[in-house]
């Protein structure tokens, strides 16, 4: 997956670079080399690898608007982990400078916050609800019924994504050696 640079996206990019000071300031708290954000910044590069963005992500959701953040984290392979991690960065930085930030601002990024946590919450819950419906379902069938049922499933559609969820289920199903949970670690 990559992620492409639109106005809104390069408008981010400007902020946070504002933010801390110098496009090199930012790559160093980023971790994205400092070329990569140039190019971005300048248009050389129209898109963004998904581990880059991945990396980015936590330090742009303050400068994205929501509509955009809830599209970006209903893709099919949402950052989740970067999400909880800017839920902390965002909750760590109203602690230590919630006193000093204008109302505004203030109760902006504590929106921000709380939009990021109830979604975290809500794709923990649906991940709980499928990882119990499988079981389940899986529990009453045998291996060549799961693969044929999961087959016909994923014929539907030949997204990568999906090609990706397959085959972990198929490991998961081979590393179970016949027993029927398919629960993720």
């Amino acid at each position: 997956m990559r992620m492409e640079i639109d106005k809104t996206i390069l408008g981010a990019l400007e902020a946070a670079v504002e933010k801390h000071g110098s496009q090199l300031c930012f790559a160093r708290i980023s971790g994205v080399k400092h070329q990569n954000l140039s190019r971005y910044l300048s248009r050389q590069v129209t898109s963004i690898n998904n581990s880059t963005w991945q990396q980015l992500f936590p330090h742009l959701v303050e400068f994205l608007p929501r509509d955009y953040l809830d599209e970006t984290l209903n893709h099919a392979n949402p950052p989740t982990d970067q999400v909880d991690a800017t839920c902390k960065n965002l909750s760590d930085l109203l602690q230590a400078e919630g006193g000093d930030l204008p109302a505004e601002e203030r109760r902006d990024l504590e929106d921000r916050r709380d939009f990021l946590a109830a979604w975290t919450d809500r794709t923990r819950r649906q991940e709980f609800e499928l990882r119990t419906v499988l079981n389940g379902y899986f529990a009453r069938m045998s291996e060549p019924e799961m693969r044929r049922v999961l087959e016909a499933v994923f014929a539907q559609s030949n997204l990568k994504e999906l090609q990706r969820f397959r085959e972990k289920i198929y490991q998961l199903i081979d590393q179970s050696g016949g027993k029927k949970d398919v629960s993720t670690t």
